[in-house]
């Protein structure tokens, strides 16, 4: 029973993970006007980033004697990070960059690359930790 709900757990995160990352700022970009689109996906992200490191951390929790559960709370943690330090660094560098300072532009581009490494570092260990999850569940 707990296999199969860390497996639910951890597909939903990857799901939500994908929606957040392609469908939601893609959707926004396409109907929304572009000065609502920006805000739309800047507002919406931290709650996105909200559930999804709850599921990891839950899912991770569940099989924390296992090595996916390791991976599932780091995947938490990081999106903790994320959450409180990366995004509203690059919000600040780039509010600055908006403003006319250059080299705080250049920092919001390159934590928003390092953003980017991230969530790709973090779907693929929760792909990792799913497909163990099932190895284990047989």
């Amino acid at each position: 029973m707990v296999a199969f709900l860390t497996l639910l757990l951890t597909g939903m995160l990857l799901g939500f993970m994908l929606t957040s990352a392609f469908v939601l700022p893609h959707l926004a970009m396409r109907y929304l006007a572009p000065a609502t689109a920006g805000p739309f996906v800047r507002e919406i992200q931290p709650t996105c980033q909200r559930g999804a490191a709850a599921g990891a951390l839950v899912a991770g929790l569940l099989v924390i004697g296992q090595l996916a559960g390791v991976l599932l709370v780091m995947v938490g943690a990081t999106l903790l990070i994320q959450l409180f330090w990366l995004g509203p660094a690059i919000e600040r560098y780039g509010r600055r960059g908006l403003a006319g300072e250059r080299s705080a532009m250049a920092t919001a581009i390159h934590l928003h690359r390092a953003n980017l490494a991230i969530g790709l570092f973090q779907f693929l260990t929760g792909v990792i930790a799913f497909a163990l999850i099932l190895r284990e569940a047989g």
